[in-house]
């Protein structure tokens, strides 16, 4: 069985989520949470900060997230 890499990360992320800021739909919480893991990757490999990535580029990925 192959496992990603991730998982256990996003498991302990999902729930601290949860615990902050009520529930989530786990679904949706994933999309997000990749799409995030993705966008502090690709500022890596360009050399920037990965603390660089703001709310708004998370928005620009997923407009659908409000906050």
């Amino acid at each position: 069985m192959k496992v990603d890499r991730l998982a256990p990360q996003l498991l302990i992320d999902y729930d601290l989520f949860c615990r902050q800021h009520g529930f989530c739909p786990f679904e949706d919480y994933v999309a997000h949470w990749y799409a995030a893991t993705a966008l502090i990757e690709a500022a890596e490999e360009e050399g920037r900060d990965p603390f660089s990535v703001t709310p708004d580029d998370l928005r620009a990925v997923l407009p659908e997230v409000v906050n």
